[in-house]
């Protein structure tokens, strides 16, 4: 749900950035902020549910190295985002 909402403010940020005022060093931090969200919550939540719901993996191993990679990254982007 919170990572809904900070898409939809991205969207916002994103529309309000046509004009030359509102292009500022916040806004395009919380732009970067949203979106490591949106593929968090896209990607890795969804396969790590299904993992522990099934308790195999039943995605392939090619997806399997590209959501570890994914998970470890973006976790990574948000920490240094956040810290």
């Amino acid at each position: 749900m919170i990572a809904l909402i900070k898409y939809v403010i991205s969207v916002i940020l994103t529309i309000l950035g046509k004009s030359h005022r509102s292009r500022s060093i916040t806004n395009f931090y919380l732009l970067n902020l949203a979106f490591a969200d949106l593929l968090r919550s896209i990607i890795c939540i969804p396969s790590t549910l299904l993992g522990e719901l099934t308790h195999c993996w039943l995605l392939g191993a090619a997806m399997c190295k590209i959501v570890a990679f994914l998970q470890r990254e973006l976790g990574n982007v948000e920490v240094v985002l956040y810290g």
